[in-house]
């Protein structure tokens, strides 16, 4: 009898695995077959992780069947140059350590350039596999991504390894050529010509944007006018409509930003220049007006509708945080009063100290707000936490409100994306949300992009030509497990790359060692001598996991919710070659 066995390996030594009838994924008992019993194991087999092979148990025979190891083009993995293991094909061999870690070394032939680093500092690569007719299997060299030494060559290599490289090119390619047939502003009237629902609102109101000094996204912006508060979101759904680009669109589900560059989900000519709200250029925009009764002294009574709607606009300016020019601007300062009224009876920020603050609370409110529209219209993609919010928690503590809203935003980013059901979305950050949806971000966020696509049908705010929209939309929400295993991966990625460069630069300039105040919260017992705190630490903008004792947190009377100094260090893992960040506590006195 033939059977297709799998194999799950759980480290690259061998020494824990299992096995999977692949055809059905049920366990394969070796307890069941004696000869695999006494004579199975992965490495006389020469097997890799998720190896697929074909086992008969009637003359005992094994061979491989499929192997995603070996068929794989671009294998991420760290080449070390310090010591050579022989030669093969007159180039010496070195080992390569696999990112993934539940494969065996490789050694790799590979000529060391001449203008190598006297160091032997080793290299990021791309490798793929060569044979395995030796003690270790082979593997050769596709691309040298560059020295440890340089932090920019390790922003590469992490997207690899989490396999968020993806080509833009084709997306790129058939955009750019399209776009060619007619400048921006006939493209624009093309628009709203193919439209009776897009409003002009170019005369007669003053928009704007608040962002980034290096921003050249904007996906955001907003106007008051006549008791209407409204807010635009860059309508890239048309854009794709009238391209006619939907089929062209690529895997990838999100902008990465990395602090040296980013990479867009969108051809750069859409993100940067033709879906971005840049001031003096004819926008088209997805458009929520929040019409307000305000009484005389200019203060908010109540919230009197909401409505959604598609608006031909045209920024007066594009602001930047906290910057003069915006502190002085009449409107802004307008808008911030409004804002901070509406907060009182819609509290989704503790505080609204500054236009950081501004601009969060009216994009949560447009979130929240078109979470419940879709909800009632029972369509869309929704945030679900499963997370119960927990108001005592939080009373009486003596932290900052700035932290304070930190911690509840920390607990969001477990939240995974979601069909519209009947269920109940729990709060991602105060018990009066009850569900979340993210809508504000089309340009960066493929999620905010179907449910604007949703959003957009279902109120006829735009015909979707041919139903490619409808399509597009019905295609990615029954890939909601490859999206939330994308964000969480692209999240993850952001924030290492972060931490690294900050504490590198740090490291660069100055010769002590960085120490920073770090508020403890969430702490968890791990056993009868350990717990294991979370240390939120706002410089860095950094959450650290941090295991201490019993005895020391006596000591030091170390809790939740209270502020310490901690030392901050970068140190390399010599079993895998990656850089970790540690902290420890770096005196007893509470700040």
């Amino acid at each position: 009898m033939l059977l297709k066995v799998c194999i799950d390996l759980n480290s690259n030594n061998y020494g824990e695995f299992s096995l999977f009838k692949a055809e059905i994924m049920e366990n394969f008992d070796l307890n069941n077959d004696l000869f695999l019993k006494e004579n199975f194991s992965p490495e006389k087999y020469k097997l890799f992780n998720q190896d697929i092979f074909n086992y008969n148990n009637q003359d005992n025979s094994i061979k491989i069947y499929t192997s995603s190891t070996r068929d794989s083009e671009l294998l991420p993995g760290v080449l070390k140059i310090d010591k050579t293991f022989g030669k093969h094909n007159k180039k010496l061999l070195y080992k390569c350590i696999p990112d993934d870690k539940r494969l065996p070394n490789f050694l790799i032939p590979y000529n060391i350039p001449p203008n190598f680093n006297k160091l032997k500092t080793p290299f990021y690569i791309l490798f793929s596999f060569l044979n395995w007719d030796h003690q270790h299997p082979y593997g050769i060299v596709k691309q040298n991504l560059g020295s440890m030494e340089e932090l920019p060559n390790f922003y590469e290599y992490i997207l690899y390894c989490k396999s968020l490289q993806i080509s833009n090119s084709k997306f790129n390619q058939i955009t750019n050529k399209i776009l060619k047939q007619q400048t921006h502003q006939q493209w624009i009237n093309k628009i709203v010509e193919s439209s009776s629902n897009i409003i002009d609102r170019t005369k007669g109101y003053y928009v704007f944007s608040i962002d980034g000094k290096t921003t050249t996204d904007y996906d955001d912006a907003l106007s008051f006018q006549d008791n209407v508060l409204s807010i635009y979101i860059s309508n890239v759904a048309i854009w794709l409509d009238i391209l006619q680009v939907w089929d062209a669109f690529s895997k990838r589900v999100s902008t990465i930003y990395l602090p040296n560059h980013k990479r867009n989900m969108l051809p750069n000519i859409l993100s940067d220049e033709l879906c971005s709200l840049i001031k003096n250029q004819n926008k088209i925009a997805l458009t929520m007006d929040i019409h307000l009764d305000i009484d005389e002294n200019n203060n908010v009574k109540s919230i009197e509708k909401i409505e959604f709607k598609n608006c031909l606009i045209n920024l007066k300016e594009n602001f930047i945080y906290d910057s003069e020019k915006l502190l002085k601007n009449k409107h802004y300062k307008n808008i911030l009063h409004i804002v901070r009224d509406i907060n009182q009876n819609h509290l989704f920020i503790h505080n609204i100290r500054n236009s950081y603050d501004f601009i969060s609370y009216l994009m949560i409110f447009m979130n929240y707000k078109t979470s419940i529209i879709l909800k009632t219209n029972e369509i869309g993609i929704f945030r679900r936490l499963e997370y119960h919010y927990d108001d005592n928690k939080y009373k009486n503590i003596e932290i900052t409100n700035e932290d304070k809203q930190f911690i509840f935003n920390y607990g969001s980013n477990c939240a995974q994306y979601c069909k519209y059901n009947e269920s109940n979305y729990n709060s991602f950050m105060y018990e009066n949300i009850k569900q979340y949806t993210h809508i504000t971000s089309p340009i960066r966020r493929l999620v905010d992009l179907l449910n604007s696509i949703i959003l957009q049908k279902k109120f006829n705010l735009w015909d979707f030509k041919m139903n490619k929209g409808n399509d597009f939309y019905e295609k990615w929400i029954n890939e909601l497990d490859y999206i939330n295993l994308m964000m969480r991966s692209i999240r993850k990625v952001q924030n290492n790359c972060t931490i690294l460069s900050k504490i590198e630069q740090y490291n660069n300039n100055h010769k002590d060692k960085l120490v920073c105040k770090g508020l403890c919260f969430d702490g968890m017992e791990r056993n009868n001598k350990m717990k294991m705190f979370n240390v939120f630490i706002r410089d860095l903008g950094y959450v650290g996991k941090y295991c201490v004792s019993n005895e020391l947190i006596a000591d030091n009377n170390i809790k939740d919710f209270h502020y310490y100094d901690f030392e901050i260090y970068l140190f390399l893992n010599e079993e895998n070659m990656k850089k970790k960040v540690k902290i420890k506590l770096a005196e007893k006195k509470e700040c």
